[in-house]
């Protein structure tokens, strides 16, 4: 049940009443003016449909609405069918609808949740520069430029995705070191071709000699992201 206060017939004659009484009420006109003031504000409606893939009758080029109503072209096949299954989703408009959206701050669209990621992919979304291990089904954060550096990563290897891609992976613990590397983690030493992996044996890491390109393959591993440690790295074998 709501009460609802009925203030005093003598409100005017505020002189006749106490001090910390009158302070109290002026609060409670404030707070229900406030109150009863309040509209939300209402989200401006975007021309098209957010999500939704458009191109005019004058170009081949296609653009992706994002969330907040900005576009972006689809420069490659393959980013578009990251998100969608066939061509029959792209929608023509008139030059002046598409006008009618701005252009985003990036002017590509991510990696889209369609696309499966190999082990070790490195990934992170556009609005936010945190890098993030793909392994297995988990994704670690590293912690720092430094920590990247000391697990023998490149920066050129970090693709942008969708944040629906991040969000089809849990987050595993914060990844700080190389000398704590994670479950599943492929690398070799810079003076020697043999790559190994990360296993966990009895609860302690060790190092496992993957012994042919068909194991490796079969692992979903990339040839082009296998990270480089030094010698200082000690792991004891599998």
């Amino acid at each position: 049940m709501i009460h609802c206060m009925t203030l005093p017939s003598d409100l005017t004659h505020k002189a006749n009443l106490p001090l910390l009484y009158q302070m109290l009420v002026l609060l409670m006109i404030g707070s229900m003016t406030m109150i009863w003031s309040y509209r939300p504000v209402e989200a401006a409606s975007c021309p098209l449909n957010i999500g939704g893939v458009y191109k005019t009758s004058v170009s081949a080029a296609v653009f992706y609405i994002f969330d907040d109503c900005k576009m972006a072209p689809m420069k490659r096949e393959a980013i578009y069918f990251s998100y969608f299954e066939s061509w029959s989703q792209v929608r023509t408009v008139s030059a002046s609808t598409l006008n009618q959206v701005q252009p985003a701050a990036f002017d590509f669209v991510p990696w889209g949740p369609l696309r499966s990621f190999e082990q070790g992919s490195l990934i992170k979304v556009v609005s936010d520069p945190r890098v993030y291990l793909v392994l297995e089904h988990n994704r670690y954060p590293i912690e720092s430029e430094a920590s990247f550096a000391r697990l023998g990563l490149r920066f050129d290897w970090v693709e942008d995705v969708d944040p629906r891609v991040l969000d089809a992976y849990t987050v595993a613990s914060m990844v700080t070191e190389s000398a704590n590397l994670p479950e599943h983690y492929v690398f070799k030493y810079r003076d020697d071709p043999k790559v190994y992996r990360i296993v966990l044996e009895d609860g302690i890491l060790k190092k496992q000699h993957i012994s042919n390109e068909q194991s490796f393959e079969a692992l979903n591993y990339q040839w082009d992201r296998i990270a480089v440690l030094g010698r200082e790295i000690v792991y004891s074998d599998s």
